[in-house]
């Protein structure tokens, strides 16, 4: 199969593969220390969700993917697919990092 590893997909490989565990540890770096940056300047921080009114994939061939909906005050909306994946993904490398 193209773009595996060992007969395994190549998004489950990366799941193993040090380089990806070490950009979820750079990436955890940078963020704390950004945020401890500004919290010794009493500035606040505040996450925005990534969202869309419309679900533009992921229907696509294979694609095995549903859209994730979620209630923002009364209005459906939908997670856009780079967060809802990022998340998913994200996830699971960290958690495998974690205990390695």
């Amino acid at each position: 199969m193209r773009g595996s590893a060992g007969g395994r997909p190549r998004y489950l490989a990366v799941l193993d593969d040090p380089l990806y565990s070490c950009l979820v540890d750079l990436q955890d770096l940078v963020n704390y220390e950004t945020a401890t940056f500004w919290r010794e300047r009493a500035v606040r921080a505040l996450h925005l969700p990534v969202t869309t009114g419309s679900i533009s994939s992921p229907m696509g061939l294979g694609s095995d993917s549903l859209p994730v909906q979620v209630d923002l005050f009364g209005v459906p909306t939908y997670l856009a697919d780079s967060m809802q994946f990022m998340l998913e993904y994200g996830c699971r490398i960290a958690t495998v990092a974690a205990t390695t």
